[in-house]
């Protein structure tokens, strides 16, 4: 008994939230569909909307790359607030939506963390009809 006492109190000081659970999304992205594809992205930041247009323009950065876009990085890693973010990734012209996000609140420093799942288009300048994704039951809601 004292050892998992130990273990737990291990555990909260190295920054693991026992507690959590983090939905399936993050460690199992949902299957793509014929117009788009899931995408997570996860970053910290000291406030919460930070670290969430951090995330975001992971998520443009990498969609734009795989599709073999250039794009400036550090700028969009740099924008300030989303409508900055998009802005920026319009040169990309790849379509993404938020369809979920899960946010921490890290225990060994200030700040969040904080993962998104976005849609994101197939094809460049084309934005396909989303399904709604049900977070909690990670599934797709076909309308």
């Amino acid at each position: 008994m004292k050892t998992k006492f130990y273990y737990a109190l291990f555990l909260f000081f190295a920054g693991v939230n026992v507690y959590a659970q983090m939905p399936d999304w993050i460690k199992q992205r949902p299957p793509k569909s014929e117009t788009y594809y899931y995408r997570v992205g996860q970053a910290t930041a000291d406030t919460e909307d930070k670290a969430y247009i951090k995330a975001l323009a992971k998520v443009v950065c990498e969609s734009a790359i795989a599709a073999d876009f250039p794009v400036d990085m550090q700028k969009l890693l740099g924008a300030e607030d989303e409508s900055a973010l998009i802005e920026m990734s319009s040169e990309v012209n790849i379509p993404v939506n938020v369809a979920c996000q899960y946010t921490e609140k890290l225990v060994t420093k200030v700040g969040y963390r904080v993962y998104l799942l976005c849609q994101v288009s197939n094809s460049a300048g084309k934005t396909p009809k989303y399904n709604i994704f049900n977070c909690y039951t990670n599934k797709e809601e076909i309308e």
